[in-house]
């Protein structure tokens, strides 16, 4: 593999990783809008009923959503490495990088599964 098809094989990685990132990000912008709707309407119903209970379901969803969204935030960040480890790349601050299941070393490219 010479260096311009490295290049490029980084750079489509590295898109995918950019809209991959992104769609979590509009993942998480949803799961915010769920939580928001049902501690909304389970508050409207806590004063409506007057029964705590109520008032209990609305507390134990808003932990419910925040334990989901933290957990799309993990997955999220793992992309993040891997696209400034690219970056790196790019801005010449790396000389060399793994290139899916091969690690790219100046001007050879060596297989790590055999």
């Amino acid at each position: 593999m010479n260096e311009e098809q490295l290049r490029n094989a980084l750079q489509a990685e590295y898109l995918h990783l950019q809209k991959v990132i992104e769609d979590f990000d509009g993942r998480a912008l949803t799961i915010k809008a769920w939580s928001v709707t049902f501690s909304l309407v389970t508050i409207a119903g806590f004063f409506a009923t007057q029964k705590p209970a109520v008032l209990m379901v609305a507390c134990f969803s808003a932990l419910l959503f925040w334990y989901i969204e933290a957990s799309w935030k993990t997955f999220q960040y793992a992309y993040y490495d891997r696209a400034w480890e690219i970056e790196e790349y790019f801005r010449g601050k790396k000389n060399w990088i793994v290139l899916y299941k091969s690690v790219y070393l100046g001007t050879k490219a060596f297989s790590l599964v055999g």
